[in-house]
């Protein structure tokens, strides 16, 4: 079982590296895209039309995986209260009760998102055109089901590991 454990333990540090890479990129590519946007509007008076869609969908991205990077840093805002606030027995209690609430509200929110994303792919909600290709919604907004997965996984993996870290310190 330990080692079952230390495997998935491996699995999940590998997530979270591509989560700090994913971030990073997505980062670079809205500062550059940023800039792009106020040069071309004060240069030319104009800019490229998709750019602004892209841009907020990508703080949506970046916004997720920051929340994911903070559910398996334990720093959400639920845990980083509760933690301040008990200590011990109460302590350990609450940290477990913070993490189960997170992993059943990411439930019901993920399956909304899922049923969300399946209207608008019936639909055919378009986020933005490049000349003839139109660029659907649904692959943008992928990121708010796998999100709230993610930050599920970190949860669960944080209750099972939470005792294991008590252990040490």
């Amino acid at each position: 079982m330990k080692n079952f454990l230390n495997l998935l333990y491996k699995a999940e540090n590998r997530i979270v590296s591509a989560e700090k890479t994913a971030l990073a990129v997505l980062l670079c590519a809205m500062i550059a895209g940023s800039f792009v946007q106020v040069v071309l509007r004060l240069a030319f008076s104009s800019g490229v039309l998709w750019m602004d869609p892209l841009l907020r969908y990508f703080t949506l991205w970046a916004g997720f995986i920051g929340a994911a990077l903070a559910a398996h840093e334990n720093k959400h805002f639920a845990l980083d209260v509760t933690a301040k606030l008990f200590k011990g027995a109460a302590g350990r209690a609450v940290f477990y009760i913070a993490n189960s609430l997170t992993v059943i509200v990411c439930a019901v929110l993920a399956d909304a998102a899922v049923k969300f994303i399946r209207m608008e792919a019936e639909t055919g909600t378009t986020l933005f055109r490049i000349g003839g290709f139109s660029v659907p919604a649904q692959w943008f907004e992928l990121i708010l089901p796998v999100g709230f997965g993610l930050i599920i996984l970190h949860s669960v993996f944080n209750m099972l590991r939470f005792p294991r870290e008590e252990a040490r310190g």
